[in-house]
Order: structure tokens, then sequence, then C-alpha cells
């Protein structure tokens, strides 16, 4: 029983037990590893593996994790690689970003803590939902609704001019 993640309006569907998928590796329910930073839940269907992607609105905590590339990693900084000659690292860092809304196309909308906007694909694995303690923990770096409602009205007067 998966009771950590919301399957409702799935429960039709599933012809065959959750498989989660992390990274190349896929693992049965059954072997016990529930999802965490990077996994996301997949239902193998007809022979392939098809991936639940999550739903976001309006006002949802996201993070993203970015890869970068530089000569010297900050220090929020996660696995760091250094690069095969030596010269720079490949890292990832965690972004804290809101929802904006959700585009034509089903692109989700997503506004950094400085009001720039990005739009990102909900099948995108490095965009997940913020877990519990992100939202309590890091909640100083999510963006405030007030800029939220700053780059919506932003983007409605570029679309009206």
């Amino acid at each position: 029983m998966v009771n950590w993640i919301d399957l409702k309006g799935h429960e039709g569907q599933l012809s065959h037990p959750p498989v989660f998928v992390w990274g190349s590796e896929t693992f049965q329910e059954s072997e016990g590893i529930p999802p965490s930073g990077g996994a996301r839940l997949a239902v193998p269907d007809n022979g392939g593996i098809q991936t639940l992607s999550h739903s976001y609105s309006v006002g949802d905590l996201v993070v993203y994790r970015k890869s970068k590339r530089s000569t010297a990693p900050g220090p929020r900084a996660k696995n760091i690689q250094p690069a095969s000659h030596g010269e720079d690292y490949g890292y990832s860092v965690d972004k804290y970003w809101r929802v904006a809304g959700v585009a034509e196309g089903g692109q989700v909308v997503v506004v950094t803590r400085r009001g720039k906007v990005h739009h990102l694909s909900p099948d995108d694995q490095c965009l997940r939902p913020a877990q519990w303690w992100e939202r309590l923990f890091m909640s100083g770096k999510f963006p405030s609704e007030e800029t939220v409602a700053g780059a919506n009205q932003t983007a409605a007067s570029e679309i009206e001019e």
C-alpha cells in the first residue's frame, strides 16, 4: 500500500504495481524504497513506463534543482563533481520558487524570489513540490505571494501592449 503519495483518480488505471524510478534504476513498491529527492512514481503501462506528473496550482511552493558549472561552487552546491581536467566543477543548486500559474500547453509558470518568471514542463525531472520540512525551514527562500502577484501584473501588462 502506498500511503505517502496520492494515487486518487488512478486506481482503475493501475494494472501493475507501482514502480519507483530513480535516475536509471527502478524499484518495485515491495522493495520498500520511498521516493525522495529525484525519485518519481511511475506505473508500467503495456510494457513501457508511464510517469505520473504532478499537477501544480497557483501558489504552490516548488523546488527546482538547477545544474551549474563554475570554478568555485557556492555553499548551497550539491552533488559536486570535478571536471575531467580539474579546471572547474559541475554541481546542482536547489532553487526555491512559487507557482504563478499554468500556461497554455500545460507549462508551469514559476516565479523566483526576485521576480523572474520561468516556464517549465510539469514533467521536468528537476521540478518537484516542496517537502513539508522545506516549507517550514526554508520559508524565507521562497518568493512571497506579493512577488507572484507583481509578476502576474507585469506579464498581463506586457500582453496588453
